[in-house]
């Protein structure tokens, strides 16, 4: 098998010190390990690691391993934690996990390459989630910024489907025309023209030429009152 060295761990936590050495010893040459003889020393290398999964025996000195990997997931309920269990683990416990779902298990005794194509595929799809999960948190700060802007912004800015219905209107609209963003979403902008056939002019000039700017356009205001504004025009 060949894989990836990665510098971050995978911990593993069992109550023999022979189990440990022996799991450290046949992964040792494809992931970075760190064990435990408990639950309590393990969740301190939890805290203090950055671990990408979590893998214990069913038997541990101070707890057991169901129990200890519900604790992990309340810490990071992403961390992918698989239970290594004998054959003879009673059928209650396997009841719970499957219901669970939260975590995986193995039976003892396990196959090495079958454990590390799982081992795999859980850190995988962990490193997957979060690469989402950065994603979307850049996304979020960018949409907010751009939200600061727009909603500060003096000049108008207006953006009207192909119809000319409007579909986004900054809140400086309301100084400019009397109408609030919330009044002019979804109304034809045509309705803000003093004259309609101006509107059309537009429309065919920007077929030819894609954008037009300072272009005086005479509209209307809610009130009635007519207004010159110099606009630029532009198709996207």
């Amino acid at each position: 098998r060949q894989r990836q060295m990665c510098i971050r761990d995978r911990l593993y936590v069992a109550d023999e010190e022979s189990n440990l050495r022996d799991f450290k010893k046949e992964f040792r040459g494809e992931y970075t390990i760190s064990t435990a003889a408990s639950a309590k020393e393990a969740l301190l290398l939890f805290e203090q690691k950055a671990v990408d999964l979590v893998i214990s025996d069913q038997q541990l000195n101070d707890s057991n391993g169901l129990e200890f990997l519900t604790e992990i997931k309340k810490k990071n309920g992403l961390i992918p934690t698989l239970l290594l269990k004998d054959y003879a683990t009673n059928d209650e416990l396997k009841q719970l996990i499957n219901n669970d779902k939260s975590h995986k298990y193995i039976n003892k005794p396990y196959d090495s390459t079958s454990l590390a194509t799982i081992i795999d595929l859980a850190i995988e799809g962990y490193i997957l989630h979060q690469e989402r999960n950065q994603i979307q948190e850049k996304l979020s700060s960018s949409e907010d910024k751009f939200q600061g802007i727009f909603n500060s912004m003096a000049d108008v800015f207006v953006r009207v489907d192909l119809e000319g219905i409007i579909q986004l209107v900054s809140p400086s609209a309301k100084e400019l025309s009397g109408y609030s963003p919330k009044e002019l979403i979804g109304r034809d902008i045509g309705d803000l023209y003093a004259h309609q056939e101006v509107r059309k002019v537009i429309i065919s000039a920007l077929k030819r030429v894609n954008v037009i700017r300072e272009k005086e356009i005479l509209m209307l205001t809610k009130k009635g009152d007519k207004k010159w504004v110099s606009t630029t025009l532009k198709v996207y």
